[in-house]
Parts: structure tokens; C-alpha cells; sequence
């Protein structure tokens, strides 16, 4: 923060009466200027990879409605080392299971509540092609509903880039580029 303040020279000596203020007031201003160097006052960008939690009062509103379906919610330290094995911020295990990290993001909750449905639905038969499909399916759905869903751009962002990536991946598999059908 700069602030400029305009003295006029007749007031210069009543505000320097004398050597020691005018020394006292030069060490006050270094002390803040090397303060000011050393702590970063402005806020620091957020990593490409930074997830913006969900609220916790909608992230439970949902688990509680998937709770009424049957499903269960897993969270912890074994869910953690679970999703970092998987790199992963959440997975969805079959219709009625998901591991989520401690503060997931709205499109990872979304998406896997997406997936669960997928399975209740038949939709998933464990091979890669209807993983991708599903995966597919998932995404366009968050897109479409990025706005309901209060989607954050960097969510939005990611969400089509890995749709992308799903789509060249069913295209290969569907020309036979890949040699297995299997997770």
C-alpha cells in the first residue's frame, strides 16, 4: 500500500522539530519495509490443481440422500491412501459405495454420484468400454449441468479436458488400437 502525503515546505520543520523525531519516524519506515518483504502481503494464485471444497452443509445434504438409498459414504485415512493410490479425489467402488477425500470438490461429488447411479443401473459390466463410456456420460453431464451444479471454471476446465481424453481413448479401443477389453 502506498500512500502519498504532500508536505509543504514551511511545514517541514514543524513536523522535523527535531533529529530524533525525524531518525525515529526513518527507523518506524524501515522496520515496515523490511516487514513488508519478508511476509508476502498480496495473496498468493491458487495451483491449476487447487480444488475448491464443496460446502459441507451441501456435501452432507447429498451423503444423506444417497444414505437413503442404501448407499455408503467411506472417508478417512484408509479412503486417503485408497484415493492416492488411484490418484484419485474420489471413487466410486459400486452402486452403493464411494471414498471420497475430506473436503472434495463439487464436480468429483457429482461425478461420483453419477457413477453410482450408472451401476444401479446396469450400465457398468467392468470392462474398460463401459468404464469409459460411463466416464464419458458422466462428464457430459456435469457440463450440461456445470451451472446447477455451481461448477467452478478450473472444475469446468478439467472436467472437458478429461473428456477429451475419454473419448481418443473409447475411439482407440473401438478401432482395436488397444489389445485389451479388461480392466
Amino acid at each position: 500500500v502506498i500512500i502519498k502525503i504532500q508536505v509543504r515546505s514551511d511545514n517541514i520543520s514543524q513536523i522535523f522539530e527535531t533529529e530524533n523525531a525525524r531518525k525515529d519516524i526513518l527507523r518506524r519506515n524501515r522496520k515496515y519495509n523490511i516487514l513488508k518483504e519478508r511476509v508476502n502481503m498480496d495473496r498468493k494464485p491458487k495451483p491449476d490443481t487447487y480444488v475448491e471444497p464443496m460446502p459441507q452443509k451441501l456435501f452432507y445434504q447429498l451423503v444423506k440422500q444417497f444414505q437413503k438409498l442404501g448407499g455408503k459414504v467411506i472417508m478417512g485415512a484408509d479412503a486417503e491412501l485408497y484415493l492416492d493410490s488411484r490418484e484419485a479425489e474420489a471413487c466410486t467402488l459400486n452402486g452403493y459405495t464411494i471414498l471420497f477425500r475430506k473436503r472434495p470438490g463439487r464436480a468429483a461429488v457429482y461425478e461420483e454420484l453419477i457413477h453410482a447411479a450408472q451401476f444401479r443401473d446396469g450400465k457398468n459390466d467392468g470392462s474398460i468400454r463401459s468404464v469409459y463410456k460411463n466416464e464419458i456420460e458422466a462428464k457430459r453431464q456435469l457440463l450440461v449441468r456445470a451451472k446447477e451444479f455451481q461448477l467452478t471454471e478450473p472444475e469446468i476446465r478439467h472436467t472437458r479436458i478429461s473428456l477429451e481424453l475419454y473419448e481418443r481413448e473409447l475411439q482407440k479401443l473401438e478401432k482395436g488400437d488397444t489389445g485389451n477389453d479388461s480392466i
